[in-house]
């Protein structure tokens, strides 16, 4: 019997960013692991993107390819950046700001601001308004659904994270 030799491509330097990135995001995720397909990253050409869900919706852009290293997120987040930011308003992506970055590790300067990304990006997808599960997450102040997909697509749970509370023993509404 022959034994089968796994040839497994290397990790890139962008999908390296996103794993060491990625456990500073996971308690947004409701502890989703990387491979749950809330986060999915998809390698191209000339760069890799990181959308939110199967929304299609950009979380954000990494390049870290020959000379040629950023971070492209929206322009409304501008503001959380540190001032002495390397930054560029790139023609081709309106509305997006290119943050320059040196090595993959780099993208952990900038957790706090995907963090305020992301979490805007969570709260704007709101597919149903509640699950059976509404009286028990009253009573927690938090989404308790298992599944992080259902509990990131709860409008309830914005409200809990707002601290509105409709039902059971909490309510403040």
């Amino acid at each position: 019997m022959m034994e089968q030799l796994s040839f497994d491509a290397p990790i890139s330097e962008e999908r390296k960013a996103f794993e060491l990135v990625y456990p500073e995001l996971k308690d947004i995720l409701y502890d989703a692991p990387i491979d749950s397909g809330i986060l999915n990253f998809k390698k191209l050409n000339n760069f890799s993107s990181v959308y939110f869900m199967d929304s299609g919706e950009l979380f954000f852009q990494i390049r870290i390819q020959k000379k040629t290293f950023y971070i492209l997120i929206p322009e409304e987040y501008e503001y959380l950046l540190p001032p002495d930011t390397n930054i560029s308003k790139p023609k081709s992506y309106p509305g997006m700001v290119r943050i320059g970055i040196q090595s993959c590790e780099d993208i952990l300067k900038y957790v706090p601001v995907l963090r305020s990304v992301l979490e805007n990006i969570c709260r704007k997808h709101r597919d149903f308004g509640c699950c059976s599960r509404y009286e028990a997450c009253s009573d927690a102040k938090a989404c308790i659904h298992p599944d992080p997909k259902v509990a990131l697509s709860c409008w309830y749970r914005c409200n809990l994270l707002d601290g509105k509370i409709f039902y059971g023993k909490n309510k403040n509404t």
